[in-house]
Order: C-alpha cells, then structure tokens, then sequence
C-alpha cells in the first residue's frame, strides 16, 4: 500500500520538459488553480507560471468518451499537463469549492468574454476538446493563459477527433484558441478527421457561454459549401470523405439590419406539386405549413429547418401528412422563421390547388 499525502502541506509533482500524466495525491477534490510552481529558486502562481513559460494552459483528464478540460483534480483519476522546462507543482490540500465553479467541464469565466465549445461525434466515438472564443485580455495570436494544445491521443487511439491547425503556434494540434474582444467579424479554422470512411458524423455545440444576444455564430462547411446558424441550430452532420479530413470554420460576426423579415411569399396555382418560394432578411429557423382554411394542418414540409438569408425555395409534393394526395381546393400557405434570440416572423399566403 502507498502512503498518503500529508494534508497539511502542499505535495510537489515533478514535471519533465513535454506532457505529463500524473494524479490527484489527496483524499479528496482539489483546486487545480490554487496550484503553485517552481523551479527551486523561485515560486510562481499557475497564471504567473504560464505566462513565464514554464508550464503551458489546459489540465486535460479522459471521461471514458473524449478528453476534457478540467479546474479540479479528483481522486483516482489521470490528468495531462504539459511542461517547457523541468518545474516542480505545488498542488495545495485545500479542498476545492463545491458548486458549479468547482464541477470538472464547466467554465470559469473571471472576465470579459464568452466562449464556445464544440463537439465532434460518431457514435461510439467522441471528441470534445475544441473549445474558441473571445476574452478581454487575449490576443489574436497565441497566449499562453487562454490557448491549449491537444494532450497526447487516447491509449486506444481517437478515430474521431477535431483540432484547430495552427502552424504559426509550433508543432501540435490546438484545441483552444481564444481571441481577444472584437468590434467586427473573426473566423476560427478548425478540422475534423475521421480515420473510417463513409462514416456519418455530427458536429454539435453544447456550451455556448456568455455570448451577446446581438453576436451572430455560423458553422460553414468549407469542404461542403454549407452554412449552419449556431444561434438556431444545434448541430451539423455531414459524411466523412476518402481522404479522412474535413475542413469547417466558426464565423462570429455583429448582427445587422432591421431584424427577422419574411418577404415576398409567393405560392401559385397549381396541378400537381407546388413551388414555394419566399425571402428571409437574416439566417433563421423556419416552419413551413400546409393548413385548410379552418386553420388544421394538411402538410408539414419543414420543422424549424436552418435556413440563410435571402430566396428560399420549399416544394410540396401535393399530399398530406399521411401520404394521401389532397383534395382540390383553396389551402394556407404558412411560414414561420424563429430567429437566434427567439424573436419570430410569420407570414401566410392563400394557394388554390386545381384537379
């Protein structure tokens, strides 16, 4: 059996030049940020630390699915952290807070700033790492306290994972990259590789922290020529190609404009099917209708779909709900866009429908 950590003093971990993997030495829940570091002739703060040089951001811990960014440090659990020159941590045996603050996965956020975390999965495979952003103190460059290279690759290997390429940063792949606060549009370059062709996978993101309601997010897809608005949506599925690597980007950029406009609706008679077609001012989430002129529904075409500004085209097959061709006769055409801070515009057309 080992011997316990004395509780009443700080227990030093050494670090080597590259990533270590070591462990929670106490009973019980640390704070990773009360954490100190030296060098044997001077001891540093983590932040102090960091910016030093002497050891890089992000304490990473595998959850069983994908590799996490983590503040404490539990009993019986491993934790990479990477090391620029041979330091000493101080990990402090105060207990850590309980609460949200203290709860491995969420974020603390000590300043101005907001930020977003991505998720690439196909199932059973998950990777949770890539995180972006803005923060009042950050740069557009690489900061030592706010960006964070990938950890080494799970023993059994990652068939799926994301990563933001930044060769200007040095060797490695970098899963946070947090900008400073921008007035106007930044853009964040990211990958998805999957070593299984054909392979359908989603890129979601659960977490978005302290965003401004007036701050537009979209998901392109480079490689696809797709666009996604992250403020309606949830997430973004597209299939893994021959070559393994998908290229996709996050756009921030202010909202402008006089808001969510539906114009232009127009649906006309027809035999057969019928083409829809109308104009959104913005991106949005739109619902569009069949109903009778008692106001029940006859036809669903599309269930809070995404959808970019500008003409927008939705056809509809003639049949109802069931699958059953309708009757002749004068129907509703009804469009309904929810836009990213749940505002809502509504628009409806009569449409006759001939034998």
């Amino acid at each position: 059996a080992g011997t316990p950590a004395a509780t009443d003093r700080p227990y030093a971990a050494a670090l080597q030049v590259g990533w270590n993997l070591f462990g929670d030495p106490f009973p019980y829940a640390i704070d990773w940020l009360a954490t100190q570091v030296t060098d044997g002739t001077q001891t540093l703060s983590l932040s102090e630390a960091m910016a030093a040089g002497w050891v890089r951001n992000g304490l990473w811990t595998w959850d069983g699915t994908s590799y996490q960014v983590v503040y404490t440090l539990e009993p019986w659990k491993g934790y990479w952290v990477r090391a620029d020159r041979a330091v000493t941590l101080l990990l402090s045996p105060q207990a850590a807070a309980t609460g949200l603050a203290a709860q491995p996965g969420r974020w603390r956020l000590q300043e101005e700033g907001w930020l977003v975390r991505l998720a690439v999965s196909s199932p059973p495979y998950e990777d949770r790492c890539v995180i972006l952003g803005e923060f009042q103190g950050a740069t557009s460059g690489y900061d030592r306290l706010y960006d964070a290279e990938r950890p080494p690759q799970a023993p059994g290997g990652q068939p799926v994972r994301a990563y933001f390429p930044r060769p200007e940063w040095g060797a490695g792949e970098y899963a946070v990259d947090v900008r400073g606060l921008s007035a106007g549009r930044e853009t964040w370059d990211f990958v998805v590789t999957c070593e299984q062709p054909g392979r359908s996978l989603w890129v979601r993101w659960p977490e978005i922290v302290s965003a401004p309601k007036d701050l537009a997010l979209r998901l392109e897809d480079v490689d696809g020529n797709k666009r996604v608005d992250m403020r309606t949506s949830s997430g973004y599925q597209f299939e893994a190609g021959d070559g393994g690597v998908r290229r996709l980007r996050v756009v921030a950029e202010p909202r402008t404009g006089a808001g969510l406009v539906i114009t232009g609706l127009a649906c006309p008679t027809v035999r057969g099917s019928a083409t829809i077609t109308f104009w959104l001012s913005q991106e949005a989430a739109v619902t569009v209708e069949i109903l009778s002129l008692t106001g029940q529904r006859v036809r669903l075409l599309t269930l809070e779909e995404p959808m970019s500004a500008g003409q927008q085209t939705v056809v509809w097959d003639g049949r109802g709900d069931g699958g059953q061709a309708v009757p002749p006769g004068s129907y509703l055409v009804v469009v309904t866009a929810r836009g990213p801070n749940g505002e809502a515009y509504r628009a409806q057309r009569l449409m006759v429908r001939l034998d």
